[in-house]
């Protein structure tokens, strides 16, 4: 999912879900799009973020919607204005997000022409898994 792929569009008609900040969909199937931006209340308390303790952590939803419908859900966080990560869930003792989560978050951050995306992914404690097994998924994320 690279940015180039992607169309942005500040034509607000266009977005399904008027609180989101932005919305880009791919070029070669403009069917599929993703919005983001619209502010959630935190509710992490997994501690990942104490890298960046001085700077504000804001919680963010990011949709992905195929033909109007939503069919994804990934909740992403703002570091200060550097940054869009993936919200981790806590799993025992590790922070954990799966390699979807990573994309989407990838994605928003380099359309929004932020830079370094590995490099602070890799300043956290996150860990990354290839998907959620059925026992850990519940309606809360």
């Amino acid at each position: 999912m690279s940015p180039e792929h992607w169309a942005l569009t500040t034509d607000r008609s266009a977005f399904q879900d008027p609180a989101q900040r932005h919305r880009a969909a791919l070029r070669h199937e403009i069917d599929i799009a993703v919005e983001w931006g619209r502010q959630e209340e935190p509710h992490d308390e997994t501690g990942w973020w104490v890298p960046w303790a001085r700077e504000r952590i804001v919680t963010e939803v990011c949709d992905v919607w195929w033909r109007g419908a939503p069919i994804d859900r990934v909740i992403l966080a703002r570091v200060g204005g550097r940054a869009l990560l993936p919200l981790p869930l806590p799993a025992h003792v590790e922070l954990l997000v799966s390699e979807w989560e990573v994309r989407v978050a990838r994605l928003a951050h380099d359309l929004e022409g932020l830079g370094g995306f590995e490099e602070l992914l890799n300043y956290t404690d996150i860990q990354l898994i290839a998907e959620w097994p059925a026992e850990m998924l519940d309606a809360s994320r």
